[in-house]
């Protein structure tokens, strides 16, 4: 039996398995290079540094690979402009293969018949992608100027693929697109997630839905009351870039902080993953004065800090860039604000975190070993971390962090949440949602260490007064102590 290896470099997982499960019975999955007969790389291209790490990634994989081995490269990398995927011709590749009809023309190429199955033996989240493209303007985003517009999957075979993964063991399902608010209006006329998440809900044995990549631009009351009434939608994931009017306009999102504090105080129970972009073009202090705010007000601690990636073929690729020295103080401030609020969380959940070690890793997921758990399943492209800890998806739906430690240490030994410094730091600050009003002398040099982890250490003195100026006013004095 021939051997493949998928080295999957894109953010969607549901073609990467549709063509695994195409190749069952005739093909041998590896994870090596070393060891395949076929190699296919699907690639991301969501920036310009994004394309020079594909090059290079290219180039080593390629001097690895057996001399008989033949390579398809695929991915949205076919989306941007045809100069800036030159390097392609340096390299000997058998067969470049475009999005439009991925799936298809893959298993052509290898001799296979289709699969429209997303399911993996190890998973316990099945992927569902409902759209592809997106119709918003966003200043920083690649995907609208590279011709990429909205296509949405006909409802029919959504739900024959939900009933497809339920038929295999799957009960919970994450909805995923590039802008999933926007499913059906190529289709219908009109957005038609709210009837799709009703659709889904009503079919048996679907415990669970995440939906994944919900743009808050489209987002109305019809959608957010649908996800809020809806028991079935356990999760759902909704960028808010910036909390800085100003800076919003100039990223061109579509919406304002109005808009983020009405919908992220509704689904606040829903939202488990939010964005924000930090050294964007024309960023100020002011800027990440009001994100700051923002974040501590609505006490959203589940955000990803995403350094701004510059591409030329988009309008921010025209703008003044920051200071790597500006870059450095926004991110200090952002990463110390996101330790102090998960913090924080932790104190008042304690009692839902566990710790626990690797216990076992296959090709697609790997377990945890927790003492109150047993052993948990994670599936390892699904996963989200959230600073040290991981988050896993239990069969009762509910969520829980995992901190995970070495496998060394004894079970009888494993270190207890409680204990943890940040935790008693925040309980000697009271509550964050008390705008930081009680100094608290004692804790001064923990914050300190916090700051210092987080590139405080690495900033001049003009910088480092700058970051420590963009803080609460008590965190401002604590801080201002180093110097």
């Amino acid at each position: 039996m021939k051997k493949i290896c998928i080295l999957n470099r894109t953010c969607r997982y549901s073609n990467y398995y549709k063509i695994i499960n195409s190749c069952e019975g005739k093909y041998e999955v590896v994870r090596n290079i070393r060891d395949a007969d076929w190699c296919i790389f699907p690639y991301c291209s969501c920036s310009d540094s994004n394309i020079e790490i594909i090059e290079e990634e290219l180039k080593k994989s390629l001097e690895m690979k057996k001399e008989n081995c033949k390579v398809i490269v695929t991915g949205c990398i076919f989306f941007v402009k045809e100069e800036k995927r030159k390097f392609l011709e340096k390299y000997k590749i058998d067969y470049l293969v475009p999005m439009e009809n991925q799936v298809e023309e893959i298993c052509k190429i290898l001799d296979v018949i289709p699969s429209n199955s997303v399911y993996n033996h190890y998973q316990i989240i099945g992927e569902v992608k409902i759209a592809d493209g997106c119709l918003n303007h966003c200043a920083f985003c690649r995907m609208h100027y590279s011709n990429r517009p909205l296509k949405s999957v006909p409802m029919e075979e959504i739900t024959a693929q939900v009933e497809d993964l339920i038929s295999k063991g799957i009960k919970f399902l994450r909805i995923v697109g590039l802008n999933t608010i926007q499913y059906g209006l190529d289709l219908y006329g009109k957005k038609m997630l709210p009837v799709l998440l009703q659709r889904i809900s009503k079919i048996e044995g679907v415990k669970g839905i995440e939906v994944w990549d919900c743009a808050l631009s489209d987002m109305d009351d019809e959608i957010a009351n649908e996800i809020y009434c809806n028991d079935v939608v356990i999760a759902i994931s909704m960028d808010m870039q910036s909390g800085s009017d100003p800076l919003l306009k100039r990223m061109n999102v579509g919406f304002d902080v109005k808009k983020i504090r009405k919908y992220f105080t509704l689904l606040k129970d829903k939202i488990r993953y939010t964005q924000i972009v930090t050294g964007f073009p024309g960023e100020t202090e002011e800027d990440v004065k009001n994100t700051v705010r923002l974040l501590q007000k609505l006490q959203i601690f589940y955000f990803k800090i995403s350094k701004y990636e510059n591409s030329k073929d988009t309008p921010s690729g025209k703008m003044q860039g920051l200071s790597l020295s500006e870059v450095m103080v926004h991110n200090a401030v952002y990463n110390t604000m996101q330790k102090l609020l998960r913090a924080n969380w932790n104190m008042k959940h304690n009692g839902e975190h566990y710790v626990g070690y690797v216990s076992k890793i296959s090709l697609e997921s790997f377990c945890v070993y927790c003492p109150e758990l047993g052993e948990v399943k994670v599936f390892q492209e699904g996963q989200r971390k959230l600073m040290d800890k991981v988050e896993v998806l239990l069969e009762n739906g509910k969520y829980l962090f995992v901190r995970v430690v070495e496998e060394s240490t004894k079970k009888t030994d494993f270190p207890k949440e409680s204990s943890n410094q940040l935790v008693d730091f925040m309980t000697n600050l009271k509550d964050i949602t008390t705008d930081f009003t009680m100094p608290i002398p004692e804790s001064f040099a923990l914050l300190t260490s916090i700051f210092n982890e987080y590139g405080g250490q690495n900033l001049e003195e003009e910088d480092f007064r700058k970051a420590i100026s963009l803080f609460p006013k008590v965190l401002q004095d604590a801080l201002m102590t180093l110097y």
